[in-house]
């Protein structure tokens, strides 16, 4: 689904009728289904059409005519094509059938007066390009994937260059209040580490895969540094994903990214340590203050951060001196010993409470909680059983 006419208004007692006919002229063009909203008590439609913009010029060609047709549909209906967010460059060129020689030439009048040389916003409004002119897809485009994906994109016919078109641009990761996304554009405040400029370059990567000229921006395909730096920054919170408008999940695109960057490469010394931590948090457990001693002594632990790839001014965590499970563990031989434990067929630690009245409650024991802070699980193994619940511990 493409936006290319999805602002277009006319008066709201004739709003029917535009639908109605407007149908017709998409059923014409074999663009049934499309994506319709808006705000229709003012006659104002949004919308995404499926344009044929993988067929090349053939493509782009029936773009053009389609929103030719249209246009004379929208005027027909004493309408305009941009209903609330003005015409930009996408369809200034159809302006003088809707405004007529003499109101175009008397904004170009009204623009000459405050910008003789033409340095602000060219091509918009007066002397516009046409509008199939930088086009993201049609003639040179025809992306296929050529490495083997690690995540299945459903939404996006399983292809990786689907999922990079997805963001239309509309920069609701560039806010600065409410909401979760971006965190890291709020931070930096530079294009390239918002969703939107991420998506961009992700969609840049994939076209420069299939061009060799030297006008690609980005000509590394998935090795390219350029991605990676702007990645780079990207916390994986899935805040996009909940967030976007369109669904943007670039938590999975970086996770795609890595996965084909690092490919047969060392990765940073960071991504063994903080992606195998349940490995060395079990390795830790086996000597917790021993541990906890040799990671605060000034001089050994600034070296065992250097070598971790860890922060060198954050301090590291202290282990506990029991894990939650361990606990667990014994409170449920202790209970077996005296035949007041329950086991359940999945093989899942009950905690005992002898007198529950509502059905067992699973407590997953994560990996900070049962290695750093087990009194959090504690407490809400305590809390649970004080409610009346038998609480289940997986092994």
């Amino acid at each position: 689904m493409w936006a290319g006419w999805e602002d277009s208004a006319v008066p709201p007692g004739r709003f029917g009728d535009y639908l109605r006919e407007l149908r017709g002229l998409l059923d014409a063009y074999g663009y049934e289904p499309v994506a319709r909203y808006g705000q229709f008590g003012h006659g104002c439609l949004h919308m995404r059409i499926p344009f044929p913009f993988d067929r090349g010029d053939a493509g782009v060609d029936e773009f053009r005519r389609f929103t030719h047709d249209a246009a004379e549909l929208v005027m027909r209906f004493g309408g305009s094509f941009s209903g609330e967010h003005g015409d930009g460059q996408a369809r200034a060129d159809l302006l003088p059938a809707l405004y007529g020689d003499q109101v175009i030439e008397a904004f170009r009048r009204l623009k000459s007066l405050f910008d003789p040389r033409g340095r602000m916003n060219p091509g918009k409004m007066i002397d516009p390009l046409p509008r199939t002119e930088g086009l993201r897809l049609g003639k040179g485009y025809a992306p296929r994937e050529t490495v083997e994906l690690h995540f299945s994109y459903p939404h996006d016919d399983g292809r990786f260059a689907d999922a990079a078109l997805r963001c239309v641009g509309v920069g609701d990761c560039r806010g600065h209040a409410g909401g979760v996304m971006c965190p890291s554009y709020r931070a930096t405040g530079d294009e390239e580490h918002s969703t939107r400029g991420r998506a961009r370059l992700l969609f840049e990567m994939i076209e420069g895969t299939y061009r060799t000229d030297e006008e690609t921006p980005v000509s590394q395909g998935w090795r390219s540094p350029e991605v990676k730096d702007a990645l780079d920054l990207c916390f994986s919170c899935k805040g996009c994903k909940s967030d976007c408008p369109v669904d943007v999940d670039m938590a999975t695109y970086k996770a795609e990214f890595l996965s084909h960057y690092y490919s047969g490469r060392l990765r940073p010394a960071g991504h063994y340590t903080m992606g195998r931590l349940t490995l060395w948090f079990r390795a830790a457990h086996l000597a917790p203050p021993l541990i906890n001693a040799a990671s605060h002594a000034p001089l050994l632990g600034a070296l065992v951060k250097r070598v971790a790839g860890l922060e060198p001014g954050r301090p590291a965590p202290r282990f506990a001196r029991r894990r939650f499970t361990d606990k667990i563990r014994v409170r449920t031989r202790r209970e077996s010993a005296t035949s007041h434990s329950v086991t359940s067929v999945a093989g899942s630690a009950s905690s005992g409470f002898p007198h529950s009245v509502h059905p067992p409650v699973v407590l997953f024991a994560d990996t900070f909680g049962d290695n750093l802070q087990p009194s959090v699980l504690d407490a809400a193994v305590v809390v649970l059983e004080d409610a009346g619940y038998r609480v289940r511990v997986p092994r």
